[in-house]
């Protein structure tokens, strides 16, 4: 389980935590997206997204999803879930705010780098989903990119309504 989680994120940790995508995984949903382009050049279908890279993450994880219900491995530990949950975040706030992937990932870095100093990441992992990636993507926005407390305030409810 665990190896294929690492097939979503890596997890580096030491003085500058940071979290990247793995070779493999880029490789994949590469690979995915290249053959998506190949059966658009064929005819067999057309993309009509603006993050036709998007198209591919999704297939990549709707795949990995139901393998592992197959595998009936649904008794793994709730962190080794947070791989996919951020980048389910990441992603969302890329879409949400109009931002680049890469500013994304930092931003999302930043916001559980956070976290992290306060929480193991069993409990991280459990308000993510209780919360989910779109909730989280705006809560990382406003505490990270607008300097906000991660408070959910009122200030914070008012603004979030307009998301």
């Amino acid at each position: 389980m665990l190896k294929i989680v690492s097939l979503s994120w890596s997890v580096v940790w030491g003085a500058n935590f940071m979290i990247e995508m793995s070779v493999e995984y880029k490789n994949i949903v590469e690979k995915i997206f290249d053959t998506l382009k190949a059966l658009e050049a064929q005819g067999e279908l057309v993309i009509t997204s603006t993050v036709p890279q998007s198209i591919a993450r999704t297939i990549f994880h709707a795949a990995i999803e139901d393998w592992l219900k197959e595998l009936d491995v649904g008794h793994e530990p709730m962190e080794c879930t947070m791989p996919y949950l951020l980048d389910q975040t990441c992603s969302e706030l890329s879409h949400r705010f109009a931002i680049d992937s890469v500013r994304a990932r930092e931003i999302i870095n930043a916001y559980y780098s956070q976290w992290c100093k306060t929480r193991s990441i069993k409990e991280i992992a459990e308000i993510y989903w209780h919360e989910t990636p779109s909730e989280m993507a705006k809560r990382a926005y406003w505490s990270v990119v607008m300097k906000k407390p991660d408070n959910r305030n009122l200030d914070y409810l008012e603004w979030r309504k307009q998301c």
